[in-house]
């Protein structure tokens, strides 16, 4: 037994949230409370009594405890297991990385967070909450048990926390068990073709003897880096089984798409419809994010602007001049399946006085605009008119890393150098390479 039932523990119940590493090794919580278990309020038996003084209407809706336990070698421990008696709910990590939750809601818990249900000191003794941790969890010297319990509600009779934890290890001398090696491998294709390595597979006690590869058109082969060439177009499974010097196994399969070619498509045209606003207010600060709602922007084929010859979708106030927005914004969403296969994005921008171009809320470009934070009322620093702009596209290749599977949006801003301009225009082209 490395935690007694009745163990001290550091505890923290207050108004504001604990620091965010307050569940790791590396966390301070010398001004917490100290106090022997069981820890809460409301119950027969309670060592260390938490409760605020004041209304329960002020109580938080959370508390905290902490314990270390020091560990010699972790690499021995066959396994630890944590018995905990806790209400209403409760969530246990160890060293920051939780290990199981009772009585929570999935999803993100925040320190305002309510337990789903009001769980009675007597019904949490008779439904303790048994977890076995994963050994790998475990380092060499101080290990942190954590654990959070968050009321139903906040005038709850009573609240309570206990935990006992049982460490088993091998003996002194005994021999360590084989830990089995990870598969791991990374594809590059061309066309037909994929070149495969699998040197980020790893054995942490020994070594890999042997890397066998599976291909599911019948073809087979061995080595670290292979080559592979698959007769036509299609969506192949790939396995790959590495064996360590004692004869462990493990497995990684991955499904590739080969194609015949890998030249660029056109995935947005030069006259294809934008979501655009043009208007006194700035638009929301996520207006060129996946999550953006511009459900109520007008919609319209490109070329968009005033002005100029040629521009389908005109976008002008109705009004004098001297009253127009100095900056336009433009959305459009695109669909990539596989983020990881594109090899490039190349945007071709005309644009007219200025121009900043975003991809999933990052700036990827900026053409005639002052360096710095623009806003929406922002000038550009100079008049180019439509001819220009036509003359002296803006192009850029996106950063792939900033390609996600699913939607991925594109989002332009233009800026005016002063509100009478004769002319104002947006449009763009994109065209996708992907391997």
């Amino acid at each position: 037994t490395v935690i007694e039932r009745d163990a001290s523990w550091s505890w923290y119940y207050g108004a504001a949230a604990p620091a965010a590493d307050w569940n790791t090794v590396d966390a301070d919580v010398s001004a917490w409370g100290v106090g022997a278990a069981p820890l809460g309020f409301g119950f027969t038996g309670v060592s260390t009594d938490i409760d605020i003084d004041g209304p329960p209407t002020d109580r938080p809706r959370a508390s905290y405890y902490v314990k270390e336990i020091e560990i010699e070698d972790a690499d021995r421990v066959v396994s630890l297991v944590l018995d905990t008696i806790a209400d209403d709910g409760v969530m246990i990590h160890v060293n920051g990385v939780e290990v199981v939750r009772h009585n929570m809601h999935a999803g993100t818990i925040t320190h305002m967070t309510y337990a789903p249900s009001a769980r009675r000191h007597a019904v949490a003794l008779n439904d303790p909450v048994v977890v076995e941790v994963p050994v790998e969890l475990l380092v060499d010297g101080t290990n942190v048990i954590a654990a959070q319990t968050h009321l139903n509600y906040r005038n709850t009779p009573d609240m309570s926390f206990e935990l006992e934890a049982q460490l088993t290890t091998l003996s002194t001398g005994a021999e360590l068990p084989n830990k089995p090696p990870t598969a791991a491998f990374d594809v590059s294709r061309d066309g037909f073709s994929v070149e495969l390595d699998a040197t980020a597979s790893q054995d942490s006690d020994g070594e890999i003897e042997s890397y066998d590869w599976e291909f599911d058109d019948g073809a087979v082969d061995e080595g670290v880096t292979v080559s592979h060439t698959f007769a036509a177009e299609g969506d192949y499974t790939i396995t790959l089984t590495v064996t360590d010097d004692e004869g462990a196994t493990a497995t990684n399969e991955q499904t590739v798409t080969v194609l015949e070619s890998n030249e660029p498509v056109t995935v947005i045209e030069r006259d294809a419809s934008w979501s655009w606003y043009y208007g006194a207010a700035a638009p929301a600060a996520d207006w060129n994010t996946v999550d953006a709602d511009v459900s109520a922007w007008g919609v319209g084929a490109a070329p968009l602007g005033f002005g100029f010859t040629g521009v389908s979708t005109d976008i002008d106030i109705d009004g004098p001049p001297t009253d127009r927005p100095r900056a336009s914004y433009y959305v459009k969403e695109i669909e990539i399946e596989d983020a990881d296969r594109v090899v490039s994005l190349v945007l071709d921008t005309i644009a007219d006085d200025g121009v900043m171009i975003h991809v999933n809320g990052v700036e990827v470009v900026r053409h005639n605009m002052h360096a710095g934070t623009i806003t929406h009322m922002t000038y550009a620093p100079s008049a180019r008119r439509h001819a220009v702009a036509l003359n002296d596209p803006v192009v850029v290749e996106v950063p792939v890393e900033l390609l996600v599977d699913g939607t991925n949006v594109i989002a332009a801003q233009t800026h005016l150098n002063y509100r009478n301009t004769p002319d104002m225009s947006f449009e763009l082209g994109a065209e996708l390479a992907m391997n």
